[in-house]
């Protein structure tokens, strides 16, 4: 399938190997867009990783690795619930001044900022 081969090329660029694996990931789609969200815009994709292990190692990767081209524009995300969604856009004005000053953060679970 074209999505799971997409999935393999970024995991490659990411520094991780899939080629000896077919099940490498448990599942994968694309996700259905909010009305109110540009439609021309490329829909988000859901990914769940054979192991959590995988998914640890993909989700560091892509924090120390910037993506080529044509993959240069995609972020990976882990995902997190609706409720800890909301209350981390509490902090949205805290993060927008962290952004502006080019200081580094990260996120625990569920809701704190450690700064950097």
């Amino acid at each position: 399938d074209k999505l799971q081969d997409h999935i393999r090329e970024i995991f490659a660029q990411l520094g991780i190997q899939t080629t000896n694996s077919s099940n490498f990931l448990e599942r994968s789609h694309r996700v259905m867009k909010p009305e109110y969200v540009d439609q021309s815009k490329p829909r988000d994709v859901m990914i769940c990783c054979s192991s959590y292990k995988l998914k640890e190692q993909v989700i560091k990767a892509s924090r120390l690795t910037k993506l080529k081209d044509p993959h240069s524009d995609i972020r990976i995300f882990p995902d997190i619930s609706y409720h800890t969604r909301i209350k981390r856009k509490s902090f949205a004005n805290y993060t927008k001044i962290l952004h502006q000053k080019n200081i580094r953060y990260v996120w625990r679970y569920p809701c704190k900022i450690i700064v950097s």
